[in-house]
């Protein structure tokens, strides 16, 4: 797969062009259509891709990155801190501000996390499935689109989902490898997830065919750079403030 996608803060406005080689940056003035070409997805006749296109219709629901979201409501708090350390206490007290510095140190260290990404508070793919009518048309029920951020890279995976038929072998060996299985043989795995069942969408689904992108974002990575700064900061300025307090602390 190769393409570009336009963030426009945490809701992605455009999608364009993934192919045959993956690609992915945060790119304006593109086109609106993404083609995906996997094995396990048939392009519409006609076609030698299947088209997904992020749609302009003002009732279509809005792609966003929670993980965006939540950062923005966290700096929003950092923000709250600071004006109720200036007009709702004594600034004076230094309880009162060492308080105030250990909300502030958990918000920008939570913040830090949601760029992270990969932590088990965040909800994975098959638990948390993208409106289908995002797209136009809308997403094929056998296709699962998740975008999140990594490490302050915007990371897309693609996987092309089959039923669990439990009484029938899985629909995705070939006949070469029903075979190998058939002699003794091992079935290979194409991915990480071939041996694995999920439950996406209340049915039990395997991965057929997976496809993993991971593209920096330059705006991302200098948010990361301003919160380990801050970070750092705020960490001398509660050390200094407690040893004017006389407070021992890890």
């Amino acid at each position: 797969m190769k393409g570009f996608v336009t963030r426009n803060g945490s809701r992605i406005t455009k999608g364009v062009c993934i192919s045959a080689v993956v690609c992915m940056d945060s790119k304006i003035n593109r086109s609106q259509d993404i083609k995906l070409r996997l094995q396990s997805l048939p392009p519409p006749k006609g076609s030698q891709s299947y088209p997904l296109v992020v749609s302009t219709s003002p009732q279509a629901p809005t792609l966003v990155l929670d993980q965006l979201t939540s950062v923005q409501t966290l700096i929003n708090e950092c923000l709250n801190v600071i004006d109720a350390s200036t007009w709702g206490g004594d600034p004076k007290n230094a309880s009162f501000i060492a308080g105030q510095l250990r909300l502030l140190d958990m918000n920008i260290q939570q913040a830090k996390q949601a760029l992270k990404g990969g932590d088990s508070n965040q909800p994975a793919w098959w638990q948390s499935p993208v409106d289908e009518t995002i797209f136009e048309p809308n997403l094929p029920s056998t296709l699962s689109f998740y975008l999140s951020i990594y490490e302050a890279a915007l990371l897309l995976e693609v996987r092309t989902l089959d039923p669990v038929v439990p009484t029938k072998t899985h629909s995705t060996m070939s006949f070469r490898e029903q075979l190998a299985v058939a002699l003794g043989g091992t079935r290979a795995l194409l991915h990480d997830e071939g041996d694995e069942v999920f439950m996406y969408k209340g049915n039990e689904v395997r991965v057929r065919e997976k496809v993993r992108v991971e593209s920096q974002d330059p705006s991302l990575m200098a948010a990361m750079a301003k919160l380990n700064a801050l970070e750092r900061t705020l960490g001398l300025v509660r050390a200094a403030l407690d040893v004017a307090m006389g407070t021992d602390r890890d």
